[in-house]
Formats: C-alpha cells, sequence, structure tokens
C-alpha cells in the first residue's frame, strides 16, 4: 500500500510538472538601455532586463498564428502595462555589454502562456451557445516497403569510339498506415472548444462514425467528400451548428540531439464547418502545420507530439471562429 501511494505521489508531481511546461514558453531576446556609463548602474541594468522582457513579449507573439496575433496586438499595451504579470523568469545569457552608447544584455525569458491566454478570454466576447462537435483522427506509418528497380543509361562518345553501359538502382517506398487516436487528444480538444463558450458535444451522442473518417485518412490520405457530406448531413439533422474535423500524421522517431529524448513530428490540418444555411460552409481553416513532442520513450513522444499539434491547430481555429461570430 505504501509503495502504491508513493507512485501515486510521484505521478501527481510529475503531472503538476507537465502542466506547468505547457504553460511555459521560453523565449531569447536581448535588453538594452542607453547609458554613458560601460558599467550601468543598477537601475539601468533593470531598464535592460525590463526591455529585454518586452522584447521577448513581442517575440512571443509575433510567433503565433495570424489571428491570435491580431488578438495579442490589440492587447499588447495591457501585456506592457503588467508584463510582470506575464513573466515567470529570466535568465541572463551573458554579463551584458556596452556598445555605441547602449548597454546590452541577452536574456531567455519565461513567458506565462496560461496567463495570457486567460486575458484573451477576458478580453474577448464571449460566444453565445452554440453546439459542436468534432472528428480528429491521426495515424502512424505501419510497414514501408523498398521496390527496387534498374534504369539503364547509355552513353557513345565519337571522339573515344567507345560505348558505355551503366545502370542506376532506384528505390521506391509503399507505405501503409494505421489509426492511433490516444484519448488526450479528445480531452484537450473538448477543453479548448469548451473554454472558448461552445457547448461540445461528442460525436457518438449524434451518430457520428469517427472509424470511417479514419479509414479514410489511412488509405486515401484525406478525408473523402461523401464521408464529409454524410457527416454534415448527420450533424446537421441532429441540431448541431458547427462541426470540426482535423486530420493528424504522425512521423518517423529520431533522438534529439539536445536532450537525448526520442522526438516524434505531428503534421496537423484541420477546418470548421458551419451547418447553419443551406449549404455546410468551411469557415474557418488552418494547416498544414507541424509540431513535435519528447519523451523518454517513442510513445510518450508521440502522445506530446499529438497532444501539441491538436492543442494549436483548435486553439488557431478558435481564434478565428470567435471573430467570425463576434458581432
Amino acid at each position: 500500500m505504501r509503495k502504491f501511494l508513493i507512485i501515486l505521489g510521484l505521478l501527481l508531481i510529475l503531472s503538476a510538472g507537465t502542466e506547468q511546461l505547457d504553460a511555459l514558453v521560453k523565449v531569447k531576446a536581448k535588453g538594452s538601455v542607453a547609458t554613458k556609463n560601460k558599467k550601468p548602474k543598477t537601475e539601468e541594468r533593470q531598464q535592460a532586463i525590463l526591455n529585454g522582457q518586452q522584447q521577448a513579449l513581442k517575440k512571443y507573439a509575433s510567433g503565433l498564428d495570424s489571428q491570435r496575433l491580431s488578438i495579442l496586438n490589440e492587447l499588447m499595451p495591457e501585456l506592457l502595462k503588467d508584463i510582470e504579470k506575464y513573466i515567470l523568469d529570466t535568465t541572463p545569457l551573458n554579463d551584458g555589454e556596452y556598445q555605441n552608447g547602449n548597454w546590452e544584455i541577452n536574456l531567455e525569458v519565461s513567458i506565462d502562456d496560461a496567463q495570457i491566454e486567460q486575458l484573451v478570454r477576458q478580453k474577448t466576447p464571449k460566444l453565445e451557445e452554440h453546439f459542436l462537435s468534432f472528428v480528429y483522427v491521426a495515424r502512424e506509418v505501419a510497414s514501408v516497403e523498398f521496390h527496387e528497380g534498374t534504369v539503364s543509361i547509355q552513353a557513345d562518345t565519337d571522339r573515344d569510339h567507345f560505348k558505355l553501359d551503366g545502370s542506376i538502382v532506384m528505390n521506391s517506398e509503399g507505405i501503409s498506415y494505421r489509426s492511433y487516436n490516444p484519448a488526450e487528444i479528445d480531452s484537450r480538444v473538448t477543453e479548448i472548444f469548451n473554454k472558448a463558450g461552445f457547448d461540445v458535444v461528442p460525436a457518438f451522442e449524434v451518430n457520428l462514425t469517427p472509424e470511417q473518417f479514419a479509414y479514410d485518412f489511412i488509405t486515401l490520405d484525406e478525408i473523402s467528400n461523401s464521408t464529409q457530406k454524410e457527416a454534415t448531413d448527420i450533424a446537421r439533422d441532429q441540431g448541431l451548428e458547427f462541426l470540426a474535423l482535423g486530420t493528424l500524421d504522425i512521423g518517423r522517431e529520431e533522438i534529439d540531439p539536445v536532450t537525448g529524448q526520442y522526438k516524434i513530428y505531428a503534421k496537423v490540418g484541420g477546418y470548421i464547418m458551419d451547418l447553419r444555411k443551406k449549404f455546410a460552409v468551411k469557415i474557418c481553416s488552418v494547416g498544414p502545420l507541424q509540431y513535435s513532442g519528447l519523451g523518454p520513450n517513442p510513445t510518450v513522444a508521440k502522445t506530446n507530439a499529438l497532444i501539441e499539434a491538436a492543442t494549436k491547430a483548435s486553439q488557431d481555429l478558435v481564434d478565428q471562429i470567435r471573430v467570425k461570430l463576434t458581432p
């Protein structure tokens, strides 16, 4: 029993640590202050660090999707005014140096992504009640077949009066896929749409069949028109206003040279269909975008990559639809 409690405690600690890492984004930036002192005074050093934090916050925003960037640009004065609220940690990367009337220092700034998301929710008008369901499907490579073929090459030179026969071996890949859908994707995507103000209806509740989407993605590299049409008709008949669809492609595993952990990329694309009119309309879309996940083994790295990809894509879709639905 004691052993069980110890293990449970460790899992809770690791879980808490993971949530904190999810909310933390590290950005490198340079802070500067105009001064005549080659060794800055305390207040000048503090001003340079503040300047670096401001630059890091702007750099963080510039790396986001266009719709999220637009939202944060409007909120930037408030973010900069209370910048200490959104900065978790600031680490100097050098001792600073004096150049051309400015003292500069390189910094690594840890930005509280969760705190910024909370501000976005507070300042963005809450959506009216809308019923939405989603189907996200993922696939990974099941097997790879190599086929060898030989292409003959002939060369003839008049000067030397000889004929050269040669060959090049050409390799081609035959790739087959299998479905891979961890429950964590469903939980995370549901959370994002719920927090945006949608009433998320589980796919099974409205008779949508994710298995058909998965089959199409595995065999056709896309969701067929017939499957999309059937899904939108079913969703509309069941009273849904929006249907979100997403596909995630898992890459091959590799070793991250920095951490030594397994690293796997996941490519994601998705869109939301507006079912409120006569015809289903693709109201917003995202991707294809690629994100990576790290882990002590391929399974953890794979799951982390999928969660990261699904999270970022869903947040992008939410940002777009907020603008479309806000009066």
